[in-house]
């Protein structure tokens, strides 16, 4: 994990996803990975036996990397909420020993209203799509 991630999203264990920052530009995109262990508590439940990771957890993946393309330093005050999830799609099962590359591309910026395209992939096969809207608001507003 890498010290960029703590830095702009303010989740921690078990929560906090993404394994490592490969690319970014503030404002405009990032490019995260997740490396898929059996360790992961959703598998103790989800699926004994044939474990495959919850569409739930590849959007909250998404939204991560999201976080990381806004850009907004956690320390800072302000906290990115999940407001939106359109046109998702699961294309693909996602079990212990993939790989995602996660890409999350800010395509709109509005009085702190952010519109993200997110794509996930295992290898080279997308296995999850959607469109985030990620609301930037006080940290005092959600307390």
């Amino acid at each position: 994990m890498t010290d960029k991630i703590k830095y702009f999203l303010p989740h921690r264990y078990p929560f906090l996803l993404i394994d490592r920052v490969l690319e970014d530009k503030a404002g405009e995109y990032a490019i995260c990975r997740k490396c898929v262990s059996h360790s992961e508590p959703v598998f103790q439940g989800h699926f004994p036996g044939q474990p495959i990771l919850p569409g739930v957890m590849l959007i909250e993946m998404l939204a991560q990397t999201a976080g990381i393309a806004i850009a907004i330093p956690a320390n800072q005050g302000l906290v990115g909420i999940l407001g939106e999830v359109t046109k998702a799609k699961f294309k693909g099962m996602v079990t212990p020993g993939d790989i995602l590359t996660l890409t999350a591309t800010v395509v709109a910026n509005k009085m702190k209203v952010y519109k993200v395209d997110c794509i996930a992939k295992n290898e080279e096969k997308i296995v999850c799509q959607c469109q985030l809207k990620i609301i930037v608001v006080s940290e005092n507003d959600v307390k």
